[in-house]
């Protein structure tokens, strides 16, 4: 385990982060959905729990109907920049959005890695989810410098090589992890502090 928690990737196996403060942060998980997950067959404490998300701003590019921002706002996130660029996804997250405070929404469909800097730049989060149904791709073409910006990522691949491709983008200046849960692969990457 690395300074930051995290158990580093070695080579090409696929290791699930288990340290400590990740166990301890997983049992604590006690969220009751407000908002209805579109895929309800997700349980989000396994797939974006291992993070601390207390007193964090987060982006979560690919938020649905809000469900997700929902999830991280209950395990602490002090407000959550819900990105969705699917029509009906946002009416609905943006109905959501009126009752569940903390939810700041922004109607954007993610198409290139200059949208992805953008949003870094604006709203300068210090955790990012992606779970953008194939585009999580534009990642590998946003700059080393703007993708630090954000101390944590979580990101969801959906095509297989596509995980391989990003997280050899994010070791550059990240210890990086990956988890599994079929039928999509999800790593994390915190940036290294340099001393």
């Amino acid at each position: 385990m690395n300074r930051n928690g995290f158990i580093p990737k070695k080579s090409n196996e696929i290791q699930v982060i288990l340290s400590e403060d990740a166990i301890k942060n997983l049992t604590k998980i006690k969220t009751v959905p407000r908002i209805k997950p579109l895929h309800e067959d997700i349980p989000y404490n396994l797939h974006w729990g291992f993070l601390d998300y207390g007193g964090k701003r987060v982006l979560d590019i690919g938020a649905d109907c809000g469900s997700t921002a929902d999830f991280f706002l209950q395990l602490g996130a002090t407000e959550v920049i819900a990105v969705e660029g699917d029509e009906k996804l946002y009416e609905e997250l943006l109905k959501n959005s009126k009752i569940i405070s903390g939810i700041i929404p922004v109607k954007m469909f993610i198409d290139s890695s200059q949208a992805i800097v953008n949003l870094l730049e604006t709203y300068k989060p210090d955790i990012v989810k992606v779970d953008i149904e194939y585009y999580e791709i534009l990642l590998n073409s946003v700059p080393d410098d703007k993708l630090t910006l954000a101390k944590d990522y979580v990101i969801e691949c959906h095509v297989n090589g596509v995980c391989e491709i990003l997280e050899d983008k994010f070791s550059k200046k990240f210890d990086v992890t990956t988890c599994v849960f079929h039928p999509a692969r999800v790593f994390y990457a915190r940036r290294r502090e340099t001393t």
